[in-house]
């Protein structure tokens, strides 16, 4: 757990801040190297910025942070549209668990 159990907000939020930022020099990298095909939008076709994989993966940089392997379950079906919805609702659910472990270490 984190020190004097205290929900380690500024670092979950640095390390997904972290992991943004290194997803978008990747991505500038790889479309430098390949032309991007053009599909349809529709303002019907939500427009989603992270996928439910990605957010996963950017969960876990948050592991070392909080101090307990997080279940997947905590990303949002589906994705996210922006970055910062990412990580608010990450934020918000992993400050839940963290709050649920608490009460149980010190039941």
């Amino acid at each position: 757990m984190a020190a004097a159990d205290e929900f380690p907000e500024a670092k979950i939020r640095a390390a997904l801040a972290a992991w943004w930022h290194q997803e978008q020099l990747d991505a500038a990298e790889l479309a430098a190297d390949a032309p991007q095909p053009r599909r349809p939008v529709s303002v019907l076709t939500p427009i989603i910025e992270i996928d439910s994989h990605r957010a996963t993966i950017a969960l876990l940089t948050a592991e070392d942070a909080v101090g307990f392997k997080i279940p997947p379950r905590l990303v949002k079906m589906g994705g996210y549209t922006s970055v910062e919805e990412m990580t608010d609702h990450l934020v918000s659910e992993l400050k839940k668990l963290f709050i649920k472990k608490q009460e149980v270490t010190h039941a």
